[in-house]
């Protein structure tokens, strides 16, 4: 339910309860792990790795019976903000949870000194957090008085004219290239000043426009050239930044489709009926894991090229917010995996 900085920035900017942006990130978060749990694991069967042994894996009683206070703060926060209270109301709710708690159990009791340092700490990891907030009145005021923002505007429209999804595109790629060595909510920050103005004026709701450019904000943190989050990465597994980058584009593929899925299909964000966002949450579902599959070019067996390609077209396909064309990608995409398991199995078990 904490998606960070950068959406409670969102929330101020746009007036939008942090409870609804929260909500309506449920599905896109999800497509988001998705295809990376599927791409980690195919590419693990691929090269061989395994998983922990079983007298390695810690006894899940025991871990629940050891554990199971740690999740009460969580639950406290999530039911606050789901309950309307404010993102600060909510942060006390969840402090007062882990107060008590932690005075169930000797190990984890706080005594005076380690309450003094852990509100040290943070207050710490606070100030890059107000310095980013701090900064957006400051920035928000001057784009708005120098109208910045409305010769951006045309700018955009000068490089897309009026196709709306060259514009979009156009609007992503100047996220990312604005996001490049930037902190997250800075980044956000820029894009929602600079580039939202753009997206209104072709027509987009404001929740999915923000969500949009929130996404690529992120995302701008693991791309190359810069790719700050690769560079934290590097140092900890001891391998070349850039390396590391071009892999996590890789295996991030979801994370820059969904996007466009949830901007063209508000269902993806819990806006419409039931019966669309099942339907447009279940065919994405197997959507993304038809790409993730394809960018491993893995299932059982190694995919040809133009089978990946195809499937990975497929997989796309199901993204469209047109029904007709998400089931006739389906039947594509069903029938080659089953293909692909049937043809692995060996001609004897056939």
């Amino acid at each position: 339910p904490v998606m960070g900085a950068a959406a409670f920035i969102m929330a101020e900017y746009t007036g939008i309860p942090y409870r609804d942006i929260a909500l309506a990130a449920i599905i896109p978060a999800i497509l988001f792990y998705l295809p990376i749990y599927l791409q980690v694991h195919l590419r693990a069967v691929k090269t061989g790795l395994q998983g922990l042994r079983p007298d390695e894996i810690p006894n899940l009683f025991t871990t629940l019976s050891n554990g199971w206070l740690f999740i009460v703060p969580l639950i406290a926060i999530s039911w606050s903000l789901l309950d309307g209270y404010t993102p600060a109301y909510s942060a006390v709710y969840g402090l007062m949870a882990v107060f008590a708690v932690s005075m169930l159990k000797s190990a984890t009791r706080l005594d005076p000194k380690a309450i003094y340092e852990t509100l040290a700490v943070a207050a710490t990891r606070m100030i890059p957090v107000v310095g980013a907030c701090a900064a957006a009145g400051l920035v928000i005021g001057g784009i708005t008085m120098t109208g910045l923002a409305s010769k951006f505007s045309y700018l955009v429209f000068a490089i897309a004219g009026d196709n709306l999804y060259l514009s979009v595109c156009v609007a992503a790629a100047v996220t990312l290239l604005l996001g490049l060595g930037m902190p997250t909510p800075s980044a956000y920050i820029l894009a929602a000043v600079l580039i939202s103005p753009v997206l209104y004026d072709l027509g987009l709701p404001t929740l999915p426009s923000q969500l949009f450019l929130f996404y690529f904000a992120v995302m701008s943190a693991l791309t190359p050239p810069v790719a700050v989050a690769a560079y934290a990465a590097s140092a900890i597994a001891n391998a070349n930044p850039l390396e590391i980058a071009v892999n996590a584009v890789k295996i991030s593929v979801g994370a820059f489709v969904v996007p466009f899925a949830f901007l063209f299909n508000n269902a993806l964000l819990l806006d419409g009926t039931p019966t669309e966002i099942v339907f447009s949450f279940v065919f994405a579902c197997f959507g993304i894991g038809c790409l993730a599959i394809a960018v491993e070019a893995y299932i059982i067996r190694p995919l040809k090229p133009w089978v990946a390609l195809i499937l990975a077209g497929s997989g796309l396909l199901m993204l469209v917010p047109v029904w007709q064309i998400v089931v006739c990608a389906a039947g594509v995409a069903g029938l080659i995996i089953i293909y692909e398991i049937v043809g692995s199995r060996p001609k004897a078990a056939r």
